[in-house]
């Protein structure tokens, strides 16, 4: 093989393991934990623990040293430290800068897997 189709062929392969976006365009989670706070559902009923994750239709909270996983569309709002939205809720849909905000302020920024 030449040293042409080397180069080319490891530029593929480079190119082809991106799986994450840029770690300069995301969120970044500054602390070692999520923010601390609460949701309030549609039904009047209230939750609090840490924002471990949040992507555009749910949510993740340490709630009592339990993991629990919300539909954001059965709440009313989100309030965590600096983070605070009502984008949730049957009928409405989060915009990308409050959930870059949210993700920012969750433990886990790239989401949970």
């Amino acid at each position: 093989m030449t040293t042409r189709t080397l180069t080319v062929a490891f530029l593929v392969t480079l190119t082809s393991c991106m799986t994450s976006p840029s770690a300069l365009t995301v969120a970044r989670a500054d602390p070692q934990r999520g923010a601390l706070g609460g949701v309030y559902m549609s039904d009047g009923t209230q939750h609090s623990g840490e924002l471990l994750a949040l992507d555009d239709s749910t949510i993740v909270l340490l709630a009592q040293d339990r993991i629990a996983i919300g539909s954001l569309s059965r709440m009313r709002t989100l309030v965590f430290d600096d983070f605070i939205t009502d984008e949730v809720g049957p009928e409405r849909h989060i915009s990308v800068r409050t959930l870059r905000k949210g993700r920012q302020a969750s433990r886990f920024p790239y989401g949970i897997t």
